[in-house]
């Protein structure tokens, strides 16, 4: 209803004439309506309820007047008619989330299935306008909708997908939720979640300026193989120390750019193999590795 509505009400009866016929009329006190007596031509009142401030159900479901008809006799007479107002719900509140925004951290390679968070909205409307729904929302990239699935009545969103620390360390996810009113009202939010990484990576090991074979008299400081090392993991778990087994006639030393295997002041004997042994660091918490702590590589270089 329009402030200024208003609503009539047909005139008290009362047999009585003149001075003692209904000569005024009150409302209880309201901070909603006011009363408007208008008079017919034949001298009779009758009230009118004026609505002077918008109605909200959610602040005020129901309002109870009474309306009072007082004669002029002496002494007068009254009578109370008592007026109760339903406020039906309009859809004029849209969804509230009871945060800004989620945050959550996953580990890499979670199973299907995880629960990421599961988000909370309230709509103080009632019925379908109160009624709400999640979903991902369009602005969020196919490959992500591919990864997270969201629950669209209980909120909850869950792991559909591969999570790779080395593809991605973080995903914002835009949520959004709508009543079932007409017209549809909606509020948005985002999740951040984080991935944590673990040691799922082998080291691996590139041999760049690589000799094939070698004299056995080489002299010491010979270069055989320039080493490129590298693991996708990160921090700890992503550090590689590399060493040759001490029992052959190698080792390594530090190049400008990577490090460099060279013959050593041992005699290149016939037949000798190259052992490449590498290391991954375990964690600094103590934890042990995913992978095993040692790696083996051959160089294919036979020495001659």
């Amino acid at each position: 209803l329009f402030i200024g509505h208003e609503k009539s009400f047909g005139p008290a009866q009362d047999p009585d004439v003149g001075t003692n016929a209904v000569g005024s009329y009150r409302l209880s006190p309201n901070s909603h309506f006011s009363l408007d007596v208008k008079q017919l031509q034949d001298g009779k009142l009758f009230p009118e309820l004026v609505l002077e401030r918008a109605l909200d159900r959610e602040e005020q479901a129901f309002h109870r007047l009474v309306l009072t008809a007082e004669d002029g006799g002496s002494p007068p007479k009254s009578s109370k008619m008592h007026i109760t107002i339903q406020v039906l719900d309009a859809n004029d509140n849209h969804p509230v989330f009871d945060r800004p925004s989620y945050g959550a951290r996953l580990v890499e390679n979670s199973p299907l299935g995880t629960l990421v968070v599961k988000l909370n909205a309230t709509d103080v409307d009632e019925g379908p306008n109160g009624d709400i729904r999640y979903s991902l929302s369009s602005h969020n990239s196919a490959a992500l909708r591919q990864i997270f699935a969201i629950d669209e009545q209980t909120g909850e969103i869950r792991v559909q997908g591969n999570l790779d620390f080395e593809e991605a360390t973080v995903y914002e996810i835009e949520v959004e939720a709508k009543d079932m009113g007409s017209p549809t009202m909606e509020e948005h939010c985002s999740v951040v979640v984080e991935i944590t990484d673990v040691n799922d990576n082998a080291p691996e090991v590139i041999l760049t300026s690589f000799s094939s074979s070698l004299s056995e008299d080489a002299p010491p400081g010979t270069v055989v193989a320039v080493i490129h090392v590298r693991d996708r993991d990160s921090g700890e778990q992503g550090k590689v120390q590399c060493h040759v087994s001490p029992d052959l006639p190698f080792q390594l030393r530090k190049g400008l750019r990577a490090p460099v295997l060279t013959a050593n002041q041992q005699p290149v004997g016939p037949g000798a193999r190259c052992l490449l042994q590498r290391h991954c660091l375990s964690l600094g918490s103590g934890q042990s590795p995913t992978l095993p702590p040692h790696h083996l590589a051959h160089c294919l270089g036979r020495c001659q």
